[in-house]
């Protein structure tokens, strides 16, 4: 993991680093609402894959191709693989605790089936703030595209998603979105323990 190196190589270059994963992009956003030393946690949510309700004695018959179906997003083979073992998971744990210096006993997962919350911040009062949309790729990367400005895309809203999600999409218009498109090509709550993770303080 090239965590240290990276944000090293952007402190000594006096820049910030913008993430492009949902869950990163999420976070980023929320932490907008408070102040760093405010935070109490960070709070990744995982769809759960398309094992999420498939029992523990199961798991050993499964195939690569059920592996392969993921119910919500639409990625590689590798990263839906990743995301079905939710091997992912502890990577962009790893991946928050460099980006935003939180030691991972204040990192958590949640168990989000339907992929609208793609992450949560909760501030010492109380307060949570959520960062939802639609379950593309090409948002995140969007944001980070244009940070700090929000520029119109052809995102699916959820109204239209699922008839006419690609159509934007499909136009040939050149955009933000369809660069981030291209880049992103190459029970409902559920706790998951971070006992499971070393701590890395």
């Amino acid at each position: 993991m090239a965590g240290a190196l990276m944000t090293a190589a952007a402190r000594a270059a006096g820049v910030e680093l913008f993430p492009v994963d949902s869950e990163h992009s999420a976070v980023f956003q929320c932490l907008a609402g408070g102040k760093r030393e405010e935070v109490r946690r960070i709070l990744l949510t995982a769809s759960g894959g398309p094992f999420a309700s498939r029992p523990r004695e199961e798991l050993e018959r499964v195939t690569p191709a059920e592996a392969l179906r993921h119910p919500t997003w639409r990625m590689g083979a590798k990263i839906t693989v990743d995301s079905a073992t939710l091997m992912n998971k502890g990577l962009e744990i790893i991946e928050a605790f460099w980006l935003f210096g939180l030691p991972l006993s204040r990192i958590e997962v949640v168990i989000h089936p339907q992929s609208i919350v793609h992450s949560m911040v909760e501030f010492v009062d109380g307060s949570v703030l959520a960062q939802l949309g639609v379950p593309d790729m090409g948002i995140p990367i969007l944001y980070a595209l244009t940070y700090p400005d929000r520029v119109a895309s052809e995102a699916p809203t959820r109204a239209r998603s699922s008839g006419a999600a690609g159509q934007g999409r499909r136009s040939g218009k050149v955009s933000a979105y369809r660069i981030g498109m291209a880049m992103s090509a190459t029970p409902s709550w559920a706790i998951i323990e971070p006992s499971m993770y070393s701590t890395m303080e």
